[in-house]
């Protein structure tokens, strides 16, 4: 008998359905072709959790996230604004009262974080809209 064994084909039908799959995703390559590179973020930001910050890698890879500021967080704790944080919530102050905490980080509880809303919106009614509003939730 010339060519391939039986169990020879057998073994490889069984490979086709997740080779199948990885070309399908890209991972798979075949000879002299190059796996394509795409864009991966590397930084995870500490206050909103936006990924920024990316590099090229290799398809199927992921470099290791590391922690910091995005940009636009960073101009506007360079701008004076307090980040107030708290479970899932994030909202940038810039307050008077809240000046010598001015370009810092401040974590607060959810019920807190509520009650801090809760001044704002009491305080800057819809019908007070054109009026100079603070650029968050406290005064």
């Amino acid at each position: 008998m010339s060519g391939p064994s039986p169990e020879f084909l057998r073994h490889m039908k069984g490979m086709l359905p997740s080779f199948i799959k990885g070309i399908a995703e890209k991972v798979a390559i075949g000879r002299g072709i190059k796996a394509p590179k795409r864009l991966s973020p590397k930084k995870v930001c500490t206050l909103c959790t936006k990924l920024f910050d990316k590099v090229e890698v290799d398809a199927g890879k992921e470099p290791p996230l590391e922690m910091g500021r995005c940009p636009e967080c960073e101009e506007k704790l360079k701008d004076g604004f307090v980040a107030v944080v708290a479970p899932n919530k994030l909202a940038f102050v810039k307050s008077e009262r809240l000046k010598d905490l001015a370009g810092n980080t401040v974590q607060v509880s959810a019920e807190n974080f509520l009650r801090i809303q809760q001044e704002y919106l009491n305080n800057w009614a819809p019908e007070n809209a054109h009026a100079n509003k603070p650029a968050g939730p406290a005064r």
